[in-house]
């Protein structure tokens, strides 16, 4: 871990702890750049997808959970009519905010990035519960207030927020069936079996929870987890630190031990502050189990929050660094859904660094 981001974590949100905790990593030698790229044609070392599709539609659809109360769970799937048929790999991509009717309709430029390298994207909304006074004890238990706006919002962003993967992935014959029965040529299908877990900002407590982050809202309160197995990879851009650091979802410094060795990309940056430490998103990446991790960090200020959701890149600075995180993105996918050698070549070597001209760090563990 280079030396920049040590200095600015270590001073800051009591992170230094960690850094004592941890040390730090051993130098590692890099595999050589690929192709072409070097430090006089950085350009050359963007990430190429293996896939590359164009004919991009989307598909908004409902569904009820039994389980939960009929719980409503609206989603979008983006996808690339022009895929093989047979299986996709899937990314269950979590919107921004909190509860938001219209939450499936965010992050639409890293859901089109994905859906043209060949990748099925499902944009689950977190709604209000309907009944909050079923929640009452629930919410007093976990500090929150009963008022029917703020529990029913905490109940469907934090508690059922995560309950959804699960609920989508079982769910994944029926989506490819009403997808196909509205667009007969779609022949590409959900693949239970290669699922990555992504969410941007108040998204990403969804990407730690399911990777296995505890949560505890209130000191004597319940802890509750919300890890699942089924996935085989982890996505969180602007992701999340624990609520000593200003975040509200729960976490504890502790909660992120809980994340395995399943690959995990973390995408965040000096510039990621959003009213929070923005070194305070590095924790998940910290704190978790060695192996596959991944930690893309802008040292700039200037690419900010929603550049890193691909959103803001109005000026040309945070549209070339939006180009950068979608190299880093689309090869930790690669590499992750597909097993892909150049995928992971390219993860394992300096060539996002030479791209960035060391504007933005790859630190692994």
């Amino acid at each position: 871990m280079s030396v920049s981001l040590l200095r600015t974590v270590a001073f800051s949100v009591a992170a230094a702890a960690l850094m004592v905790f941890f040390g730090m990593p051993a130098a590692k030698a890099h595999p050589p750049l690929p192709g072409t790229c070097s430090t006089t044609t950085p350009l050359d070392c963007r990430y190429s997808p293996v896939f590359s599709f164009s004919d991009i539609h989307i598909f908004d659809t409902i569904f009820r959970d039994p389980s939960r109360s009929n719980y409503p769970v609206p989603i979008r799937v983006r996808y690339a009519r022009d895929v093989p048929a047979g299986p996709r790999p899937v990314v269950i991509f979590n919107h921004g905010g909190m509860t938001n009717a219209n939450g499936r309709t965010g992050s639409s430029e890293w859901s089109t990035l994905m859906a043209k390298a060949g990748y099925i994207v499902v944009h689950p909304s977190r709604l209000p519960v309907p009944n909050p006074a079923a929640f009452t004890t629930t919410c007093q238990d976990n500090e929150v207030s009963t008022d029917p706006g703020p529990c029913a919002a905490f109940v469907g962003h934090h508690l059922y927020g995560p309950m959804n993967t699960d609920f989508l992935i079982s769910l994944f014959p029926q989506i490819t069936a009403r997808v196909q029965a509205n667009d007969p040529l779609m022949l590409g299908s959900l693949n239970r079996n290669k699922v990555i877990v992504a969410g941007w900002s108040g998204g990403s407590s969804v990407v730690a929870a399911n990777a296995g982050a505890w949560k505890q809202f209130a000191d004597a309160g319940p802890v509750y987890d919300f890890k699942t197995t089924r996935p085989i990879g982890f996505f969180g851009v602007s992701t999340q630190g624990p609520d000593y650091a200003g975040f509200s979802g729960g976490f504890r410094s502790l909660s992120y031990d809980g994340i395995d060795n399943r690959p995990f990309l973390t995408i965040t940056g000096k510039g990621d502050t959003n009213g929070k430490f923005s070194e305070g998103r590095t924790v998940a990446f910290l704190r978790s189990t060695s192996g596959g991790k991944y930690l893309s960090w802008d040292t700039l200020l200037h690419p900010n929050h929603a550049t890193m959701n691909h959103s803001d890149c109005a000026t040309p600075i945070r549209l070339l660094h939006c180009q950068y995180i979608e190299s880093a993105g689309l090869a930790f996918l690669d590499a992750v859904a597909w097993n892909l050698g150049a995928a992971k070549r390219w993860l394992a070597s300096d060539a996002y660094i030479t791209l960035t001209q060391g504007a933005i760090e790859l630190h692994r563990r």
